[in-house]
């Protein structure tokens, strides 16, 4: 299959994806439409500007962000039970973190239901009619160049110290290499396993997330028992920053 067709066929099927789970996201039971929807909207925001005019996906931002904070507390709630691993988690953390995912469906809800159907459908629209004009002939070596690219940056950052919010721009761009690389044919760029890093890196966010939800919960709770919980998430951290560097310093194959 060519890039360019590659790159149709992936596009029309996230705008399907999005058709057919959005009303339905703020649902009890939705965690993998929320995972199909976000995954849907992250490869569009990487594949759609490699041809000229795309159109917006702004409209889709609110519940994009709205199901990430789902996401999170779900995610969360797994990476303390594995951390406490067989230990009972403090029944007051158990009802905050409830709290939480009730008041972010409440708000994914909201968001929803303020988009008309026929607002959504157009869009959907846009996004078909887009691809749906021939690719040009440049396309692969577009795509090429962005992930040779991608490489050169990943290179540069593994050589640094980098803050929270350079290790999180890192991630969005490791994460958009590995959405383009899926186009191309094996073989046609230097092997680099930006899937494994984008993933480790992923893991790194989720346990810097869940450490701000302990520091919240601690703040509104400041009897709780938490002990060595956040020391052990932190190090947790720690281990898939290093892993996700020992990847990135490796050379491409």
């Amino acid at each position: 299959m060519t890039a360019a067709a590659a790159y149709r066929k992936t596009i029309h099927k996230c705008a399907r994806v999005i058709e057919s789970t959005f009303y339905d996201l703020h649902r009890k039971g939705q965690k993998e439409n929320l995972h199909e929807f976000r995954l849907a909207v992250k490869r569009l925001r990487a594949l759609l500007p490699s041809l000229p005019s795309p159109p917006s996906l702004v409209l889709l931002s609110p519940a994009f962000r709205a199901a990430g904070r789902i996401r999170n507390i779900d995610v969360q709630r797994s990476i303390l039970e594995e951390t406490l691993d067989g230990r009972r988690m403090p029944d007051n953390l158990k009802q905050f973190l409830k709290r939480r995912r009730k008041k972010a469906r409440r708000r994914l809800r909201t968001i929803t239901r303020m988009i008309p159907a026929d607002t959504l459908e157009d869009l959907v629209r846009a996004i078909q009619r887009h691809t749906n004009q021939e690719p040009d002939t440049g396309l692969e070596e577009s795509i090429r160049k962005n992930i040779e690219g991608r490489i050169t940056d990943v290179n540069e950052s593994a050589s640094q110290t980098m803050n929270a919010e350079q290790i999180h721009a890192l991630r969005a761009k490791v994460k958009e290499a590995a959405i383009l690389s899926m186009l191309l044919p094996p073989g046609s760029t230097p092997l680099v396993p930006f899937e494994k890093t984008a993933d480790l890196l992923g893991k790194w966010h989720d346990c810097v997330v869940t450490l701000k939800t302990l520091d919240r919960f601690r703040k509104k709770h400041l009897e709780a028992e938490l002990k060595n919980l956040p020391d052990l998430v932190d190090r947790m951290k720690d281990r898939y920053f290093a892993s996700a560097m020992s990847l990135m310093n490796a050379p491409p194959r």
